[in-house]
């Protein structure tokens, strides 16, 4: 999941390999809407979800002072609102299963 969708289909075509399947899910994990299409997308093609490991980050380089009110809001969402949201959409069906793991790094 990652909302650039060129080095998406870069790092897919890298998963791909005989007897594996990947996914790819072109979406902002900011938002709640698309963590759950990843989830259902996950759902689809496996059946089931074991784990979620949360790796989104962005963070802006140089000056303190020059950034951004908008940025720093930006990256609240993405470093951190977004693990609620992928943990919020994908808690039940784990919940359901009695098993998962969710895995956070930041």
């Amino acid at each position: 999941m990652d909302r650039d969708e060129a080095g998406l289909a870069e790092t897919l075509g890298r998963l791909k390999m005989p007897g594996a399947t990947a996914i790819a899910v072109c979406a902002d994990v900011s938002l709640s809407a698309t963590n759950a299409r990843a989830v259902a997308a996950g759902l689809e093609t496996f059946g089931q979800i074991d784990a979620v490991f949360n790796n989104a980050c962005i963070m802006p380089y140089g000056d303190l002072q020059q950034v951004r009110e908008e940025t720093r809001d930006e990256m609240q969402a993405v470093n951190v609102k977004a693990m609620f949201l992928m943990c919020k959409a994908v808690i039940f069906h784990m919940l359901g299963r009695g098993s998962g793991s969710i895995i956070k790094t930041s």
